[in-house]
């Protein structure tokens, strides 16, 4: 496995990970180890495909929150009675759990917007809603600690009351929206490029083209992450020219991607399907 470690007992290409946490889900299913070993696992009856969010031994999961010291799982609001007639696409939560974002589909009768984006509570209650359109509803969000991305077409910024602060310069709708741990960058990838901006001030710092799967910023901010079409992992600088600092090799084809600052964590094809190395590339 090419100084890969499995964590075993688990599946999902919706990855997350922070400190000694790893999360993996798969619509129904959500998999958590805590230092190489399975501390939690959750099922859903019905399609959940929001990403999880680690705080501290807290793991958020659309409207599940589950405390891995206590081993409990609590279910908070479900969408149908947050937002009742829509089904949700995608779900992020803020860093400390207090408020969570989340885009839907309608599947109730005419009359409502095809496609809404909400801002909840910490108990899943719906706040406002901060966006509605006729496109598709978006499949990707991200909450960092005071502000939140949605992935529309060109990705909007709003402030944690949900106030829209600018739109980024996207190509297309993203697949995934990852902020930094200090709120000041937010990765925009695209299935033909990857992009970094400035939140502050809306400044695009690094652009890379190619055909992507999926790809991770690390909390700092500092590199990027990503899985091209052939499955190979790669670690890049956050700069103009989003410059390669090197492969992380395997010995089959990865399917998605999460990082701390000094680990990283890849769904594979092939079992052992879930695997974690340390992530040593710097400039």
């Amino acid at each position: 496995m090419t100084g890969w470690t499995p964590l075993d007992e688990g599946s999902g290409t919706v990855l997350a990970a922070s400190g000694a946490v790893t999360a993996a889900a798969q619509l129904g299913m959500l998999t958590v180890w805590s230092d190489g070993a399975q501390a939690a696992h959750v099922t859903s009856d019905l399609p959940n495909p929001a990403r999880p969010r680690i705080a501290g031994r807290r793991v958020y999961w659309g409207p599940h929150m589950i405390d891995l010291d206590l081993r409990t799982n609590r279910t908070l609001v479900p969408l149908r009675v947050a937002l009742p007639g829509y089904e949700q696409t995608a779900h992020a939560w803020a860093p400390d759990g207090r408020a969570a974002v989340v885009a839907a589909r309608r599947t109730g009768p005419a009359g409502s917007s095809p496609a809404v984006v909400a801002l909840l509570d910490g108990e899943g209650k719906q706040l406002s809603v901060v966006w509605e359109s006729a496109d598709l509803a978006p499949v990707a969000l991200a909450f960092g600690e005071d502000t939140f991305v949605i992935g529309t077409r060109g990705p909007r910024v709003f402030d944690a009351e949900g106030q829209q602060v600018r739109t980024l310069a996207a190509e297309t709708s993203p697949f995934r929206i990852e902020v930094d741990a200090a709120s000041a960058r937010v990765l925009v990838a695209e299935y033909a490029q990857l992009g970094v901006w400035d939140l502050a001030n809306g400044e695009v710092l690094g652009v890379r083209r190619g055909t992507w799967v999926d790809a991770a910023l690390t909390p700092d901010g500092t590199r990027l992450v990503a899985v091209d079409f052939a499955g190979r992992v790669q670690v890049h600088q956050v700069d103009r020219e989003m410059t390669i600092l090197g492969e992380v090799p395997a010995d089959t084809p990865a399917l998605a991607v999460a990082a701390t600052d000094d680990r990283l964590v890849a769904a594979f094809v092939r079992v052992p399907a879930i695997r974690t190395v340390a992530l040593g590339l710097k400039r």
